[in-house]
């Protein structure tokens, strides 16, 4: 059986005299440029160096590189800075791939090889774990990797038009920056999405309703490419035929939003039930869009195969299923499982791993819907509580935003399961949510990263937990 709860005066003659006169206004001051020796990594993908005795976060910088940099920040504890020229470079430096690398605010990490941004990414967990969690050496296991390009199924481009210069601009915003950067292609998206940048900025100064076009959300499915155009006001019928006529040129299936949720196929047909399938497990996922979805397929694959083995799951295993989406792990892993109980917030989400489970034939599948960050907080807010909370389970799995999941790491720990997977988009919650564990009997077995944003400073990290003895 499967089961889902879900609970903005005139100005007088006085200012006038007194506007009359104004004091020059002094010149502003150039940031400040200085030479730095880079000695480490954080996992905010930045250099640590030391000036007179003062921390200074790097960007742009690699360990053992010296670098003339300016200042952008220069507090009493602290400076931030970002490296002008490369002095003394690294030897697994490289030059960046992509034309727009020194622009995009994108892939922060292409200077450096594929290793060595793993490397650094664990150095930078180690470090982490070793100041919030008090764990000197990390039991790593051999990183998820793909391909390394061309990964990125799900993506939101900008669009931006210029009334003084009346050109348009679609690309993504420029680092530390509210404008965007004119992309020509973007090597991580997916290759049927190669077209868009170069197909849109041609298109749009012939549409009407062009300048109202706010930035386009591009989805890869295994059915359907899809491309949403977000809008300000209504779209006549002659632009709709142009991108319709774009769309089919191009693969891609158009829909217009003209509000937040306003979803509707540029052709009046009906919108397409989007999904992807995992053939390891003869499951098939639906999801809508804005439904949050994994942005790599391929490690998402790896990831869930990597879940399973290492929570060496059985058919007599009973599995909680923490943050868990539209079913992103439950359904693949209720198929191993006497029984998988999935928690999320957002009730649409769980009437969407409700209906994933019904579509693939489970029956041994339940969803919940509760505040995970506010359970401890609020204990009467879910009436369900109790009803999956209390249950016996063998095995936990939780994937938590980056906020982490810090109100219900005590109850989780209270379970007594044997074994506990964390999956985490932010090693700092990820390392201060560990300790909690580790002070209930929990020890940290395994830990591992998944490359899922390769060539950018984001890191994700699949860790594992047991209990002792």
């Amino acid at each position: 059986m499967i089961t889902a709860y879900f609970s903005l005066d005139p100005s007088d003659n006085k200012r006038a005299m007194a506007q009359f006169y104004k004091a020059k206004k002094s010149p502003a001051k150039s940031p400040a440029s200085i030479e730095i020796n880079v000695e480490q990594f954080n996992h905010d993908g930045q250099g640590i160096g030391y000036i007179n005795n003062k921390i200074c976060f790097v960007e742009g910088a690699l360990p053992g590189e010296r670098v003339k940099a300016q200042l952008i920040q220069d507090k009493a504890k602290m400076a931030k800075a970002r490296s002008t020229k490369i002095l003394d470079p690294s030897p697994r430096r490289i030059n960046p791939p992509c034309p727009h690398f020194n622009l995009c605010g994108g892939c922060q990490l292409q200077y450096a090889n594929s290793d060595y941004q793993l490397q650094l990414k664990q150095q930078a967990i180690a470090s982490l774990f070793k100041r919030f969690a008090n764990i000197d050496s990390l039991p790593w296991q051999d990183s998820l990797t793909g391909i390394g390009w061309q990964y990125r199924r799900v993506a939101r481009v900008g669009v931006w038009y210029d009334t003084k210069t009346k050109t348009f601009t679609v690309g993504f915003r420029q680092q530390n920056s509210k404008f965007l950067t004119p992309i020509k292609e973007c090597p991580v998206l997916v290759d049927a999405f190669k077209n868009l940048f170069r197909a849109f900025t041609q298109i749009l100064p012939t549409l009407k309703v062009g300048r109202d076009i706010t930035h386009l959300e591009v989805i890869e499915a295994d059915n359907a490419n899809v491309v949403v155009v977000r809008h300000t006001r209504a779209m006549p019928k002659a632009d709709k035929q142009k991108l319709l006529k774009l769309g089919q040129e191009n693969q891609w299936f158009m829909i217009s939003e003209a509000e937040k949720g306003q979803l509707e196929a540029l052709d009046d047909q009906s919108l397409p039930e989007l999904h992807y399938r995992l053939t390891q497990y003869n499951s098939e996922l639906s999801f809508a869009i804005g439904d949050f979805i994994q942005v790599n397929g391929d490690i998402n694959r790896q990831m869930i195969a990597q879940a399973h083995q290492w929570l060496d799951l059985s058919a007599s295993d009973v599995l909680l299923d923490l943050f868990c989406g539209i079913g992103n792990f439950s359904v693949p892993l209720a198929s191993v499982c006497d029984k998988v109980v999935g928690v999320e917030g957002v009730r649409a989400m769980v009437e969407r791993a409700t209906d994933n489970a019904l579509k693939n034939n489970l029956k041994n599948c339940e969803f919940f819907q509760a505040d995970l960050s506010e359970e401890q907080q609020n204990p009467q807010q879910n009436k369900h509580k109790q009803q999956w909370l209390q249950q016996p389970f063998t095995k936990v799995l939780l994937d938590p935003a980056r906020a982490g999941a810090q109100q219900i790491m005590k109850p989780v720990a209270g379970l007594k399961a044997q074994k506990i997977l964390y999956v985490s988009c932010e090693p700092l919650t990820l390392a201060q949510d560990s300790l909690v564990l580790l002070n209930s009997g929990y020890q940290l077995t395994k830990i591992a990263l998944m490359d899922m944003f390769a060539q950018t400073r984001h890191v994700e990290v699949m860790a594992l937990f047991e209990q002792k003895g």
